[in-house]
């Protein structure tokens, strides 16, 4: 071997290894990215899987909470399911929507003039009843 082509080959031995040292703190950068995203990803659905089991919680106590309410009002009024079915029906259409829920939409407040979410019971800035709220507009 010549000098000449050993010192092109110290040079590409070099350069190779930089190339390969480089590469190897690469990957051990993103394997720890990769690690440190996947302990995140995991307690994120950890998180997800408590906030569904709550609100299962909260939908069943709602659930009871309103069978017991109808049997009530069935035992003290005679109103019956069918009614009951035909209101529903009313209150959904009221946002000109038959899909099963209440949208929804801004309301102004009769007292300060506010826009204010439908939803809301009472106005965010001066406390007022709003129309066509209801107890259970909050839920």
């Amino acid at each position: 071997m010549t000098i000449c082509s050993s010192i092109q080959y110290n040079d590409y031995y070099n350069t190779n290894l930089s190339m390969n040292i480089f590469y190897g703190f690469l990957q051990q950068y993103q394997i720890q990215k990769a690690q440190t995203d996947m302990e995140n990803a995991k307690q994120k659905a950890e998180h997800i899987q408590k906030e569904i089991y709550d609100l299962s919680g909260r939908l069943d106590a709602l659930i009871l909470a309103t069978q017991a309410v109808w049997e009530i009002v069935k035992e003290q009024t005679g109103v019956d399911d069918e009614r009951l079915l035909k209101k529903m029906e009313d209150i959904d259409l009221r946002d000109g929507v038959a899909d099963g829920k209440i949208t929804a939409t801004i309301t102004m407040c009769p007292k300060c003039g506010r826009t204010n979410n439908s939803k809301r019971g009472n106005c965010l800035y001066c406390g007022e009843e709003l129309s066509g709220s209801s107890t259970l507009s909050g839920i």
